[in-house]
């Protein structure tokens, strides 16, 4: 390799779905002369202590637009971000501020755009996407809350050889004789590891519950729900929820308790 860098969670940035993680680059400008970077994703620069790192399209020219932060960072106890998108330009010029003859070609690989993914049962008022995760196993759990006359129901997909999504189960809630149709399951969805949970906000009659599921063989099982002990009507509680980082908290919220 012709240079190292180090991967920290720099800032978390919560999107009801997934945490986005900084790449910190250690920059030495006599290690490496290019790079290829992902749009949609965090990157932070440090330069060494002579150095002035500044970030533009064009090769000393300045550059004041959205995507960079802190152009000019000093040495090693500054950082330069960077966040490209798919509106950014494909070629990137990273250099001494003060010497632009050290430089770093960068180049910004686009996502190649696949799908649409959906399933084949789909109905008018199914709600399919309302909750997207891709988790720990790579696949794509899209929640439906309203399947099913609202009963709900979870698709679980994976990618195949050619990048298309591939439905590969679907999850509905199990219900208790005599509890009403209505759920609205997949309403939130959130997980951790072979871990999966997800909310049913209209169970009950609104006063909501969270459902929890392990992946086993590839398959998702039912291990238990999660109710307020203390929980009234219409509370619907499991209308959002979040595991932690550490995957030892599952947060849960109830908007309309009394």
């Amino acid at each position: 390799m012709l240079f190292q860098f180090r991967v920290f969670l720099l800032f978390l940035l919560y999107t009801g779905t997934n945490h986005l993680v900084a790449q910190i680059l250690d920059i030495n400008f006599s290690e490496i002369t290019s790079l290829e970077l992902e749009e949609f994703n965090y990157y932070s620069f440090r330069g060494e202590s002579n150095h002035t790192l500044y970030l533009s399209t064009q090769l000393g020219s300045d550059y004041n637009g959205s995507e960079v932060f802190n152009n000019g960072a000093l040495g090693p106890n500054e950082y330069l971000l960077f966040s490209p998108t798919d509106l950014s330009s494909n070629q990137w010029f990273l250099y001494d501020y003060l010497d632009p003859s050290k430089n770093i070609s960068i180049q910004i690989n686009p996502y190649e755009r696949t799908g649409p993914g959906h399933s084949d049962d789909l109905s008018t008022g199914d709600e399919f996407g309302y909750k997207v995760l891709i988790n720990d196993f790579n696949q794509t759990v899209a929640g439906a809350p309203g399947d099913d006359s609202h009963r709900g129901a979870v698709y679980i997909f994976e990618r195949n050889s050619s990048g298309e999504l591939t439905q590969v189960e679907k999850i509905v809630p199990q219900l208790l004789v005599g509890e009403a149709n209505r759920t609205k399951f997949g309403a939130s969805i959130d997980g951790f590891s072979a871990e999966l949970f997800i909310g049913a906000p209209d169970s009950n009659n609104f006063t909501g519950k969270v459902y929890h599921y392990r992946r086993n063989d590839d398959n998702f099982t039912f291990l238990s729900s999660i109710e307020d002990n203390n929980g009234s009507l219409d509370q619907q509680f499991g209308y959002d929820l979040n595991v932690n980082e550490g995957g030892d908290e599952l947060v849960v919220s109830s908007p309309h308790i009394k």
